[in-house]
């Protein structure tokens, strides 16, 4: 008897194990000792004038070097402020100049105006300043963070036509959305600091 009760007892544990194993994990919340992450005042802390070498990436490998900048500074006596991108050596002709301004009554939320027409628009995420959109068949985000004294510069570039869907089952009759993805084609990176 005591060795049946033992079997069913060991039996027990293991499909226990077993059945914790496969289950979803849950995920523990931060512990409260964590390191605070460093917080920025958007756009007060990206203000000035920012310069770096942009690296230029496609499959991996730096295929092209170029400096680049942002000028950002707030106008005189408005809620606007001038977001300029600045590629290559000549400050003149590689001068893209930009106007930011935020969205009222939605905290975060802001656009970019490239004085063509085109609005795009941006969102403020602690110490980062994320934006997404599609042109001419190609996905964009762009990123800039700051990272202590510096501002990391970021875009990844996707092709539209290259993505591929999957899901769309039935999974223990549960139905699964279609997911897309997209190969990254590009990526841009600048480590700028500020002059």
């Amino acid at each position: 008897m005591d060795y049946q009760l033992r079997k069913d007892q060991v039996l027990a544990a293991l499909l226990l194990m077993l059945l914790t194993a496969c289950s979803p994990k849950v995920v523990s919340p931060v512990p409260e000792t964590a390191p605070a992450v460093e917080q920025f005042s958007f756009p007060d802390d990206w203000l000035g004038y920012w310069q770096g070498d942009l690296e230029i990436m496609n499959g991996g490998v730096v295929t092209q070097t170029i400096p680049m900048a942002l000028d950002y500074r707030q106008e005189v006596d408005s809620d606007r402020y001038h977001w300029a991108i600045i590629y290559g050596a000549d400050t003149i002709a590689g001068r893209r100049d930009y106007y930011l301004e935020a969205i009222p009554n939605d905290p975060g939320h802001y656009q970019i105006d490239e004085q063509n027409s085109i609005v795009i628009d941006g969102y403020h995420f602690g110490d980062s300043f994320v934006s997404a959109f599609m042109v001419q068949g190609n996905h964009l985000s762009s990123v800039s963070r700051r990272d202590g004294d510096d501002m990391v510069f970021e875009i990844y570039m996707m092709k539209d036509e290259q993505g591929r869907e999957t899901g769309g089952g039935i999974v223990d009759s549960v139905a699964m959305p279609r997911v897309y993805s997209y190969p990254v084609t590009v990526r841009q990176v600048a480590r700028l600091t500020r002059r």
